[in-house]
């Protein structure tokens, strides 16, 4: 048992394929920025021409940070609302959320939340996303903290899961699942480089602590978990067979 989702093993058996801020300065410090920049062109005869164009610099640099800071929100927000998605209610939308609903592992992963949903499991509360953008401008790494809630208990259980977010061509974001297509081992060094970044680090380290803390706290806990998992494997396998084999499933929904 381990804090997260089983998508980490299956990366690291498979690493050249998919895996799945600092702070912005806000727009008002690059006026502030001009504002000084004028000023001092004022008192020096034929610096004008200088000054615009340090000027248009730093304005274009402020857009293009406010348009980051947005672009940040915005993965956060479509993660949140994914991950709230991963409820008995909202399970028949989760493919609207994926660059490939077909992909094996994405429908892998529906049957196990199927699965969950039947032994308990409710859905997920306290979600907390800490998104981080890629060179490209067009990945961000989001790391996704939450509690598992079930009526089997009157508490949540601490999970954490790092998903792979991309804008599409239409411009919609996307979590990336598909294992079709191979990433540039420059890319996957950029991915594992920003899930070894402080930040994210230390929201991992949080949540397996308050983990391990909830285990010590509720030593029942521990077998209901294992209890599950392995009912939730039985109930995965079964379904796969009844399919003639065909791997049909759901996705990022272990919390153990």
């Amino acid at each position: 048992m381990s804090v997260g989702d089983g998508k980490s093993a299956h990366a690291s058996r498979n690493s050249r394929r998919l895996p799945r801020v600092p702070e912005i300065l806000p727009f008002t410090e690059g006026l502030l920025i001009l504002g000084i920049l004028l000023a001092v062109c004022g008192i020096f005869p034929d610096g004008r021409i200088i000054c615009e164009a340090k000027e248009t610099g730093t304005a274009v640099m402020a857009q293009k940070r406010g348009t980051a800071a947005a672009d940040e929100q915005e993965v956060i927000e479509f993660v949140t609302a994914y991950r709230k998605a991963l409820s008995p209610e909202g399970i028949d939308t989760l493919a609207d959320y994926v660059d490939n609903p077909d992909d094996v592992d994405f429908q892998r992963d529906l049957l196990r939340n199927q699965a969950m949903f039947k032994l308990g499991v409710t859905g997920w509360e306290n979600i907390r996303v800490i998104a981080k953008p890629m060179s490209d401008g067009k990945h961000w790494v989001a790391s996704v903290s939450s509690d598992l809630l079930t009526d089997n208990f009157n508490f949540g259980i601490p999970g954490l899961i790092v998903l792979l977010v991309e804008k599409d061509v239409n411009g919609d974001f996307k979590i990336m699942v598909d294992n079709s297509s191979e990433l540039s081992d420059a890319f996957l060094k950029e991915v594992r480089e920003i899930c070894l970044s402080d930040e994210i680090v230390e929201h991992s380290n949080e949540t397996a602590v308050a983990y391990n803390d909830l285990l010590a706290e509720h030593p029942e806990l521990v077998e209901w978990l294992e209890s599950t998992q392995m009912a939730v494997d039985e109930e995965v396998n079964f379904k796969k067979q009844d399919r003639g084999g065909a791997s049909v499933l759901l996705y990022f929904l272990n919390c153990f």
